[in-house]
């Protein structure tokens, strides 16, 4: 039985079912590539590549799996956060990935802003708009989800691909890392002392007044 995912029209208060999405992909060649499923993350990805595929993007460092666990359970309990996978159904590996998060703003008359971070496409299926598609899918969720503006930061190198996914250059990125904070301190460290120190335990997230929830606008 083929599974499905509701999408609630939170403009009409309307909900349908959109099958889970599967499709053919084609390679750069024209030949047929491989059957691929868009869907949100599961607890089992820890098994199926999902943080080798992050490691492509950046530095992930070593997760055990109760550390994932738990991270996995944090975002499944928060309504603002929504990562999808792309799993190549022939070898049950997840070959793409991508994250929205909903901002809550008081500007706007209390509006919603989304932003996509960590987009990461297996250098082995690059080539065949796989990283379109998931760009695409999180825009449709944050427009469902009542977002007035979807905003992501890139490298240079990759400002020709979200211009085609329909983005516009706008202001400039600004970063500050926090120098004490062990992550920063064993990506700059040659033998990663710090990833060796406990800790503390994440803040729990508030309960937000505004209630929407992300899963439910686009529950794949």
């Amino acid at each position: 039985r083929r599974r499905c995912r509701v999408l609630l029209l939170c403009r009409c208060n309307q909900l349908r079912c959109v099958c889970r999405e599967r499709q053919m992909e084609r390679g750069k060649n024209g030949r047929t590539g491989v059957v691929v499923e868009l869907r949100q993350l599961e607890a089992e990805d820890y098994d199926r590549g999902f943080l080798q595929l992050l490691a492509q993007l950046t530095d992930v460092g070593d997760i055990s799996r109760e550390e994932f666990n738990q991270r996995f359970e944090e975002l499944a309990r928060d309504e603002s956060h929504l990562v999808v996978v792309l799993e190549d159904m022939s070898t049950r590996r997840v070959v793409g990935a991508a994250t929205l998060f909903i901002e809550r703003k008081f500007i706007r008359r209390c509006a919603l802003a989304g932003h996509i971070e960590d987009v990461v496409v297996n250098k082995s299926y690059r080539g065949q708009n796989l990283g379109v598609r998931l760009v695409e899918h999180l825009k449709k969720v944050a427009e469902v989800a009542g977002c007035y503006k979807i905003i992501l930061a890139c490298s240079e190198g990759n400002v020709p691909f979200y211009e085609r996914c329909g983005f516009k250059r706008k202001e400039i990125e600004m970063a500050y890392y926090i120098p004490a904070h062990p992550t920063n301190n064993s990506s700059n460290s040659s033998n990663n002392n710090a990833a060796s120190k406990p800790q503390q335990p994440p803040t729990p997230t508030p309960t937000p007044t505004r209630t929407f929830n992300i899963k439910t606008a686009a529950r794949l």
